[in-house]
Formats: structure tokens, C-alpha cells, sequence
């Protein structure tokens, strides 16, 4: 008989899992560009099939989380902050899909961690260790390769642009998850996740309904059945699982864990985009992995001390 999972192996297998799921949103996405589809309408599908999921699950998990009113500057940030997170970093990424590789756009996209150690920096005075600029430096340069490899004349203009646009949707995403640890503290994950994500999803839907009116609603079915996909497998199901797995495992070492998503984006790109890499780009992709995995480790060994520091303090044998 096979012995019961461990509490923390159970967060392991959550984080991975939920990788693997977002991992394939790149995927889907490209398939789906090869139909008559444009990036706007493509995420407003995705939002709109996702948000009944969201509705529903804050309905019945939401009220169980203890949580206390917000006031209404809270509430307008907690909406401010979704957009951050679900309207302009989802829509950047989107757009940025259409001109490069998805390989590439899951790398970039995910140095979102750096722009968390930046950004922290930049607002809150929490200055890096040097082993983080050591891993922001290792993870730029890493980019830098796998562009090297990208390259040719006549496409150079598109890759930069969406680059750009893919670097900017990580450094919303960064931006999403610094205000999220003020606010999921106070409203609980579920609360939280679920009021960013509808009300990014209704900025979304009214920015198409104004741009596009009923032209949402006139695809071929192929495209609804990726932005279905990509709404439950590539959204939801990521969302819960991660959040569930850095619960029990803490978010540092989900970072470190969620490595593992951009290889399994290359994998799949291989195989159903016929996407190719270089050996040059093999080693940018390396050095990413490893910058990424440093600053995990890094913040989890300061989140270490802290808390044994905490606790030295409070010891009745510390001094006063």
C-alpha cells in the first residue's frame, strides 16, 4: 500500500500542476492566431467563458474566509490592482503573442519575479542582496541570448515590439502581486483573486462591446472552443492550484517550483508549433531558469531569517 503524500509534497504536485495548465496558455493562444482572431477579442472570450467559474466560486468559498469590510479606497484599489494583473498585463501579453514565438513570450514573461525585487525596491526601500542583482543580471542576459537566436533582419522591428509588449505585461503581473500582498491578507485569496479578475473581466468586455460591439459573437467555433480552454484550463484551474500550493508551501518555494512552467511551454511549443531552439538560446533559457530560481531562494532564505528573528525576539529568554 502506497503511503499517504506528505502536506508539502501536496503543494509541490498543486504548483506544478497548475504550471503544467498555465504553461499551455502560450500554446493555445498561437493555435488559435492561426484562425481569423484578434488579440482583444480572443481575451475578452477568455474572461468571459472564465467568469461564471469565478462568480460561482466566490459565492460559496468566498463568505468562509475570514475577512473584515474593506472601505471604499480599499475597494477601488483591489479594483485598480486587478486591472494591473488581468486587463493591461493580460492584453500586453496577448498582443505581444501575435508577433513572437511562444517560447520566448513565457520566458519573458516570466521575469516577472526581477520586476517584483525592482519594483519592491523602488516603492518600499527593500533593497536586493547581491545574490538577487546577480540573478536579475543572469536572468537579462539570459533574454539577451535567446533574442540573439530570434533574430534576422527583416524581423527585428517585430521582435522588439513584441518583446516589449510581453516585458510589459511581466512588469504589470509584478506590480499585480506586490498590491496583492496588502489586500489577500484582508480579503483572503478567494475574495481577492475573484473581484480582480471580475472586474478586470468587465473592463475588458466593455472595452471590446465599445471597440467591436457584437463582432465577439461571429467566429468560427474553433476559436471559442480555445478561448474555452484557455478560460478553464489555462485560467481557473492555474489560479486555484497555485494559490492552494503556495498556501501550504509559501510562495518563495512556489517560485522556485514554477520554474518548471516555462520548460514545459518549450516542450509543448516544439511539439505543436514546430518552434526550434538553438543552442544559444538553450543556454539563455538556462541562465533565465537559474536567475529566477536564485531569486526564489534568495527571498525564501530572507523570509527564513525574519521569521527566525521574530521568534528569537519573542523567546522569554531574549533581552527586552
Amino acid at each position: 500500500m502506497a503511503a499517504p503524500l506528505s502536506s508539502r509534497s501536496v503543494g509541490i504536485l498543486l504548483v506544478v500542476v497548475g504550471a503544467i495548465c498555465a504553461s499551455t496558455k502560450a500554446i493555445a493562444i498561437k493555435l488559435a492566431y492561426g484562425f481569423t482572431v484578434d488579440p482583444l477579442s480572443l481575451l475578452a472570450l477568455r474572461m468571459l467563458f472564465a467568469l461564471p467559474f469565478y462568480v460561482v466560486i466566490l459565492a460559496l468559498f468566498g463568505p468562509r474566509q475570514p475577512t473584515r469590510p474593506l472601505s471604499l479606497r480599499e475597494w477601488i484599489s483591489v479594483i485598480i490592482i486587478g486591472f494591473l494583473g488581468y486587463f493591461v498585463a493580460s492584453q500586453a501579453d496577448f498582443i505581444g503573442l501575435s508577433y513572437i514565438p511562444a517560447g520566448l513570450e513565457r520566458l519573458i514573461l516570466f521575469t516577472y519575479p526581477s520586476w517584483v525585487v525592482l519594483l519592491a525596491w523602488a516603492i518600499y526601500g527593500q533593497r536586493p542582496s547581491m545574490l538577487s542583482l546577480g540573478a536579475l543580471a543572469a536572468v537579462y542576459l539570459g533574454i539577451f541570448f535567446i533574442m540573439m537566436g530570434e533574430v534576422s533582419i527583416p524581423e527585428t522591428d517585430i521582435l522588439v515590439k513584441g518583446a516589449a509588449w510581453v516585458l510589459l505585461a511581466a512588469i504589470a503581473y509584478a506590480g499585480f502581486l506586490i498590491g496583492s500582498e496588502k489586500f489577500i491578507p484582508k480579503m483572503g485569496t478567494v475574495r481577492f483573486t475573484s473581484w480582480s479578475i471580475i472586474a478586470a473581466t468587465l473592463g475588458i468586455l466593455l472595452q471590446v462591446s465599445v471597440q467591436k460591439g457584437a463582432a465577439l459573437f461571429q467566429f468560427e467555433p474553433t476559436i471559442y472552443y480555445y478561448a474555452l480552454y484557455l478560460a478553464i484550463v489555462a485560467t481557473v484551474i492555474p489560479t486555484y492550484m497555485v494559490s492552494a500550493g503556495i498556501k501550504i508551501i509559501g510562495a518563495s518555494a512556489a517560485a522556485i517550483v514554477g520554474t518548471l512552467g516555462p520548460v514545459f511551454t518549450l516542450i509543448l511549443a516544439y511539439f505543436f508549433l514546430d518552434e526550434r531552439l538553438t543552442l544559444v538560446q538553450m543556454i539563455g533559457t538556462l541562465t533565465i531558469l537559474a536567475g529566477v530560481f536564485l531569486i526564489g531562494r534568495d527571498k525564501r532564505k530572507q523570509k527564513d531569517q525574519k521569521e527566525a528573528l521574530a521568534l528569537k525576539q519573542s523567546s522569554p529568554t531574549s533581552g527586552s
